[in-house]
């Protein structure tokens, strides 16, 4: 089977997204089929073509404005020009899963949504005519769509009008080698947060509430790791300086894979605050090595905290009150220590996402 997978960015760029589409594609190489992903290069320092454990890669010139949408024609020309026998389109916030849409003619086209966080109410807002006009109109194209978690199909089918045997729910995978991290100590205590630095990911509230913390001689001993890139560095780097947390607070991009195992490993209390994930793979690696995980109440993270999984906090965070929590958490955490969380292994996603294909192909249902 001829697969391209087209999306907004592929590694080395750092995310769940990324992380997703790398490593069912390989999969899907080692399973002997033929695999291409068509991506976008915003920064124009990668090769444009660079074949990376047996997945060939093509990377276009795009318009990506605060790092969004990832505009490029000549992404999409290279669709249409391209024979396979599925297209795979990946985030729903993006061009070219559009632009898969847009270039399937008579190959089968499939769509996995991956909706993140909006980084604010206006865009927030807009996203509900947008996604119930034009992306039904691209969507109805689509022979199967995959939602990431069931809270994501939930909310999609009910969006895009769109029939509900076209949706699917593969969850993200399980990185079995989180396994070969056993706990470590390392002298202090690490609170550990992981994730794009936009506004909708809510470090400012981590920070806000980190001042407070670094106030108690009990704490005296914490320090916050960020591990993330994105638009709202800038601001989080001078908030940490105006609330005087230079050399409290550290924050680092494009940490090798088994580095930031490493850093989970060691952390004591991991926290994310988005107000909104539709599977929240960055928890998925504190929740495998059972760290003690602080989240947001929003879409699927609430869910993990209805279940046990982690301490569900309010989103937008009051700052004292969340320090409240993560003081609790650090002086006790062997009693927040979440219960095991069952995951798919990437071999698993993989697998079903290749029997999608298989049933697409099979089938006029859809076409």
């Amino acid at each position: 089977m001829k697969i391209v997978h087209t999306c907004n960015r592929y590694y080395p760029y750092f995310g769940g997204l990324e992380a997703h589409v790398q490593n069912i594609s390989e999969k899907m190489v080692k399973f002997g089929h033929e695999v291409y992903v068509y991506t976008t290069d915003p920064g124009g320092k990668l090769p444009s073509t660079e074949m990376l454990n047996g997945v060939m890669i093509y990377r276009f010139k795009s318009f990506a404005p605060r790092d969004s949408y990832f505009f490029s024609t000549e992404l999409y020309r290279g669709l249409t020009r391209t024979s396979c026998d599925i297209i795979h389109g990946h985030d729903l916030n993006g061009f070219p899963l559009l632009a898969g849409a847009l270039a399937k003619r008579s190959r089968k086209f499939i769509a996995t949504l991956h909706v993140g966080a909006f980084s604010s109410y206006f865009r927030t807002l807009m996203r509900i005519p947008y996604d119930r006009v034009v992306m039904h109109t691209f969507l109805a194209r689509a022979n199967r769509i995959i939602c990431v978690s069931e809270y994501e199909r939930r909310i999609y089918e009910r969006i895009l009008r769109l029939p509900s045997n076209k949706f699917i729910v593969i969850p993200n995978g399980y990185d079995l080698s989180v396994n070969a991290h056993k706990n470590s100590t390392k002298e202090g205590r690490i609170i550990l947060s992981v994730g794009r630095l936009e506004k909708a990911k809510g470090f400012h509230y981590l920070l806000q509430s980190f001042a407070f913390i670094n106030k108690d001689k009990e704490f005296d001993d914490v320090q916050l790791i960020i591990v993330g890139k994105g638009p709202y560095e800038c601001r989080l780097r001078k908030l940490i300086s105006k609330l005087g947390l230079t050399g409290r607070v550290h924050m680092f991009q494009n940490v090798p894979r088994n580095k930031l195992l490493e850093l989970y490993a060691q952390c004591t209390a991991f926290v994310l605050l988005s107000n909104y994930e539709s599977s929240g793979l960055a928890v998925m690696d504190a929740f495998a090595l059972q760290k003690p995980t602080i989240t947001s109440t929003a879409a699927v993270l609430g869910e993990y905290a209805r279940r046990g999984f982690s301490v569900g906090v309010t989103f937008p965070s009051r700052a004292e009150g969340l320090a409240i929590q993560i003081e609790n958490v650090l002086r006790n955490p062997s009693k927040y220590k979440p219960k095991r969380f069952e995951m798919l292994s990437w071999t698993d996603v993989a697998n079903r996402t290749l029997a999608v294909y298989n049933q697409a192909l099979n089938e006029s249902a859809f076409s």
